[in-house]
């Protein structure tokens, strides 16, 4: 959805929504990760920050060896932290 980021956001919003009632925090856990990059990219890094540490509450409840074999492409907690840092002087 490269340049649609309204329509990407709310994607990413339905997707929260239906892995909410699922209770399925992997799943959570990667939307909100993703969800916080179209924030940033669309120019939001309030919304970013925010979405990025939900995802880290998240991520508290999971299994804490899950950073240690990610699947290809999956968000871990210490590259969300890492956003969190470089952002964390223009919030």
């Amino acid at each position: 959805m490269l340049g649609q980021h309204d329509q990407a956001i709310a994607s990413y919003q339905e997707c929260l929504t239906h892995y909410d009632h699922l209770h399925d925090r992997d799943v959570l856990f990667a939307v909100l990760s993703h969800l916080g990059d179209t924030y940033l990219a669309f120019g939001d890094p309030e919304h970013a920050c925010r979405t990025w540490q939900r995802a880290l509450e998240i991520h508290r409840l999971l299994d804490p060896n899950i950073d240690t074999n990610p699947a290809i492409g999956q968000p871990t907690a210490p590259e969300i932290l890492s956003k969190l840092q470089r952002l964390d002087g223009t919030v």
